[in-house]
């Protein structure tokens, strides 16, 4: 007796793959492969990356580095006060060296620069200057005395106020200058 399989007919066919179909197979099981590769490999970075975020925010928060911080703050505040120090040290000697200025020597010197043809009446000391008044015969005298005094490299400007027709000698000029005084030395140039 001989067994039939009724259902055979119904059975699947096996088909067999083409070699471009295993090929592709192949391709895209690799792709899938180093995808996931991928993925993991970059989530391990970003993992490790949180890591040590979390501790650089440890290390800025302990209390050394606030000490730290806090010493450069107060050494900034104390650096800043003492450049004020220093700029009002600055002025102090400036004021006192042009108070200084002044002297004999320079009062000689204007007396140097003196045409014989023009007097001084009157000498007014200040802390920014000389105020001069004086006489003069004529108003080219009283030109060739702040000539005189430009050429002193000590003065650093003269200014003539005004020249007037003397009321008590006839023929004579007075006048009233400025002197700013300042620069290196009262020689000649």
């Amino acid at each position: 007796m001989v067994d039939y399989n009724f259902f055979e007919g119904f059975k699947k066919q096996k088909v067999k793959k083409s070699t471009s179909v295993r090929l592709f197979n192949v391709v895209f099981l690799l792709l899938m492969i180093s995808l996931a590769t991928y993925v993991g490999f970059n989530y391990y970075q970003l993992n490790y990356q949180k890591v040590e975020l979390k501790e650089l925010n440890k290390a800025i928060a302990e209390a050394s580095s606030r000490d730290d911080i806090a010493r450069i703050n107060e050494k900034k505040i104390l650096l800043d006060e003492l450049e004020g120090i220093v700029s009002s040290m600055d002025a102090a000697a400036q004021a006192i060296s042009r108070s200084s200025i002044i002297s004999e020597d320079l009062l000689l010197t204007i007396t140097d620069a003196l045409p014989s043809d023009v007097s001084i009446s009157s000498v007014d000391i200040s802390e920014s200057g000389i105020v001069l008044s004086g006489t003069a015969i004529s108003k080219p005298a009283i030109a060739v005395f702040e000539y005189n005094l430009r050429r002193i490299s000590y003065f650093e400007s003269i200014f003539i106020h005004g020249i007037e027709t003397s009321s008590s000698d006839e023929g004579a000029y007075t006048f009233s200058m400025s002197i700013e005084v300042g620069g290196n030395s009262h020689e000649n140039e």
